[in-house]
């Protein structure tokens, strides 16, 4: 599986990128990047915080034996699923760290 972004907040070229494939998410900015397998990350869950209407979702997991975070916003639309796909495939390997249901009205 080709890596698939599931981030917003870099698209003018600052911020964190976050991208995933089938067992990894890779985090990163220019130049550099971390890659975490999918059965590190510790939580998914939706904060209360929103930037146009758009909520910020929370990523804890672990990295080099240090508990990290992360805030972002997802980038689903219409023609965009990657988000879902992310949040599915996290449910089917990692359930435990599913904290908040993907619902459209929620992204």
């Amino acid at each position: 599986m080709k890596k698939l972004r599931i981030s917003l907040d870099a698209i003018i070229g600052r911020g964190t990128i976050i991208w995933f494939d089938s067992n990894s998410i890779y985090i990163g900015e220019k130049g550099s990047q971390s890659m975490v397998a999918i059965t590190e990350l510790e939580s998914l869950e939706k904060t209360h915080n929103q930037l146009n209407n758009r909520y910020f979702w929370r990523l804890n997991y672990h990295y080099n034996g240090q508990q990290c975070h992360l805030e972002f916003r997802n980038n689903y639309t219409l023609w965009n699923r990657n988000f879902k796909h992310f949040h599915n495939r996290l449910k089917e390997i990692n359930p435990s760290a599913i904290r908040t249901a993907f619902h459209w009205w929620n992204i």
